[in-house]
């Protein structure tokens, strides 16, 4: 058997659970997810570890010997990893009643951390806020590393997981209070100042990403390269740069009168569908619900 150094608590458990195994139907149901799910499940482990998990019998379908065998292993790995966190609670850290962890752009953290805890049931939880790329959010996923996950658009993510669209999230270009620049403008006259761009670390090098802008590349000057919308924030309060950001994150440096919007005369406002997805058998109905009215209300903020 081969070495395996990517497997996920949620497939250990799988794992642990095997021997229980009847039927694919009834075992689905007993670990709260479809039959499609536990099926990919099982392919994906069989292919990882190079073994036969299931076999048919008299009875209907039972685990195989390898796969008896690998639930011992199972086992012994998640009693570590639950004396962890029984450690965490000894020590104060699991004081909340549960601990969920969220992935998503670091901008969306900064909106929606603040909502989450002001509302009143979603603040009883223990909240891991983690700045992940789509990209990295999506393997989290798989990986079992994330119970919550906030994506503009939908993310390809495992089939124990449901999605929901709960709104839009809109963008404007803003400037330092005092910029010399007109609040309603045509996009030529955007072209003598310089707009921040997208820029991350992509595993070997610093790379340019999306950053949303509604004027195009080629119709732009290049000035500093940011990571999040909050540095973009930093660098308009510093500088004569142009930035675009979401505006609910702009609307405190606007009440200020740190920040003002410019408005391009004939262009598209933009805005992006903006998706909740929670691991099935790890959120609760009640929680789920209280995650879309608050992520909803706060997308509603001009």
């Amino acid at each position: 058997m081969k070495v395996v150094d990517d497997l996920s608590i949620r497939e250990l458990r799988l794992l642990a659970a095997l021997p229980r195994v009847r039927s694919i139907r009834s075992f689905a149901g007993e670990l709260n997810v479809t039959p499609q799910a536990l099926s990919k499940n099982i392919q994906r482990l069989e292919a990882l570890l190079d073994v036969s998990l299931l076999q048919r019998s008299a009875v209907g379908v039972v685990a195989s010997s390898e796969a008896i065998e690998l639930s011992l292993w199972a086992r012994d790995v998640i009693t570590k990893v639950e004396g962890l966190e029984a450690f965490d609670q000894r020590s104060g850290l699991g004081a909340k009643q549960k601990t969920l962890t969220l992935g998503t752009r670091a901008f969306l953290n900064t909106l929606l951390s603040g909502s989450f805890l002001r509302q009143s049931e979603l603040a009883k939880i223990g909240w891991r806020f983690i700045d992940l790329s789509p990209h990295e959010t999506i393997e989290a996923a798989r990986r079992g590393g994330l119970q919550v996950a906030v994506s503009l658009g939908k993310l390809p993510i495992p089939d124990d997981w449901k999605s929901e669209k709960v709104g839009e999230l809109n963008w404007s270009l803003y400037v330092r209070h005092g910029h010399p620049i007109a609040s309603h403008v045509q996009a030529t006259e955007l072209a003598a100042y310089e707009f921040t761009f997208a820029t991350y670390w992509d595993g070997t090098s610093v790379v340019r990403g999306e950053d949303f802008s509604p004027i195009k590349g080629r119709e732009r000057r290049f000035g500093h390269g940011i990571q999040t919308a909050q540095t973009a924030i930093e660098v308009a309060l510093a500088s004569d740069h142009i930035v675009n950001v979401p505006r609910p994150l702009a609307r405190p440096y606007v009440e200020r009168q740190e920040l003002r919007e410019v408005i391009v005369r004939s262009g598209n406002p933009q805005s992006h569908e903006v998706y909740l997805s929670v691991q099935s058998d790890q959120v609760s109905a009640a929680i789920y619900r209280h995650m879309v009215r608050t992520l909803a209300q706060r997308l509603k903020e001009k």
